[in-house]
């Protein structure tokens, strides 16, 4: 795939792939009742369900700076590509950070939004007295009346918190319904947009947010791709942190392509 100048972005590789491999399995994930897969076509259909819940009910837009701090899952991938499709940026957090690293990060990329898991909810609701009091927390994992209690019991209030299920849900009525309240900003997407701020160690000073663009990680998958001859329909288990760019080019960006 070679895309024409002026379109190489992740949301159109995404759209090729939706297209290509549609029924190709993606991403998976396993649960109490086994192996969970979604296509290609699926979680590009649920990114954009997704999108249209976040637009309308969290409140996120063009230029948001929208962090994701959980283990990789689909949730995780589908959340960054519902981040996108809204020209908004996506901030991949390490679930290693320390509370105090983590609030240094939301503050300093001024998040308006985080997706988080289960695992990563001690660190949140640990710190809740030095989060933004807008920052929106969305809740990946099902059991959201447990989330509810705990980010209560921290302080923080309910319309502060939502259900990655539920918007989900009512994303796919709300994309059905009105699809062109997400395309405004999908058809917009530049390949000089930034796609994420990845954040350096901070091993000799504070850490710093590095902006990278649609047309980095396009050029760096194609080329990687590209070098090692990869065949259509190859495969391989992901054990890289997703949160980390070189996760992003051969992994989630990569599989794209074949």
């Amino acid at each position: 795939m070679i895309l024409e100048k002026g379109k190489r972005t992740i949301i159109n590789m995404l759209d090729y792939a939706a297209e290509k491999y549609g029924d190709l399995h993606y991403t998976t994930y396993k649960t109490g009742n086994g192996w969970t897969s979604f296509t290609f076509r699926e979680v590009r259909d649920m990114a954009n369900a997704l999108s249209a819940a976040l637009l309308k009910h969290v409140g996120i837009g063009p230029g948001d700076n929208i962090a994701i701090l959980s283990e990789g899952s689909p949730m995780w991938v589908i959340s960054e590509y519902g981040v996108l499709n809204l020209k908004a940026v996506s901030i991949p957090l390490s679930v290693k950070l320390l509370p105090v690293e983590l609030a240094y990060r939301l503050d300093d990329s001024g998040a308006k939004a985080l997706f988080i898991s289960k695992n990563n909810l001690g660190k949140i609701t640990g710190i809740s007295g030095r989060l933004n009091k807008d920052l929106k927390l969305i809740y990946l994992d099902k059991d959201f009346e447990n989330f509810e209690s705990k980010t209560a019991e921290a302080g923080i209030a309910s319309e502060r918190v939502f259900s990655f299920w539920k918007l989900l849900d009512e994303g796919r009525i709300l994309f059905e319904n009105s699809p062109q309240d997400v395309f405004q900003y999908r058809n917009s997407i530049s390949e000089n947009d930034v796609v994420n701020i990845s954040y350096t160690s901070g091993t000799t000073s504070n850490p710093k947010g590095i902006m990278l663009t649609h047309l980095n990680y396009y050029s760096n998958a194609y080329d990687g791709i590209s070098v090692f001859k990869l065949k259509v329909g190859f495969r391989t288990l992901v054990i890289l942190p997703v949160d980390h760019c070189f996760a992003h080019t051969v992994a989630l960006y990569g599989a794209l392509y074949k």
